[in-house]
């Protein structure tokens, strides 16, 4: 579980752009995998926002998210290339999982 001190995602005039603060990391079990995540729009197959290729990674890897990267090992956040697994980054290191769900807490 990783918990963020401020989570939000605009509107679709913005594009779903991502704003995440800083971890509480006495109470996350997982490293920071939204570490410069912040201010990228979401990208989907069929509306590509992921500035710094020229392929859709959404398209190219089988699902939608704030890409910078097709595969981005730097934040340790990105699909495999298989497009079926999600990576997050762990205090042990890198973990690839089956399903990633996102909750929101006022």
């Amino acid at each position: 579980m990783a918990v963020y001190n401020h989570f939000a995602v605009s509107d679709e005039s913005n594009a779903y752009q991502l704003s995440v603060g800083t971890m509480n990391t006495e109470q996350s079990t997982v490293g920071d995998g939204l570490r410069g995540r912040s201010y990228r729009p979401f990208t989907t197959n069929d509306d590509d926002h992921n500035s710094k290729q020229p392929e859709n990674c959404a398209r190219q890897l089988g699902g939608g998210f704030w890409y910078g990267y097709c595969v981005d090992y730097y934040n340790a956040v990105s699909l495999t290339a298989a497009g079926n697994k999600f990576g997050w980054q762990t205090r042990e290191g890198a973990q690839l999982l089956q399903q990633a769900e996102m909750y929101a807490c006022k």
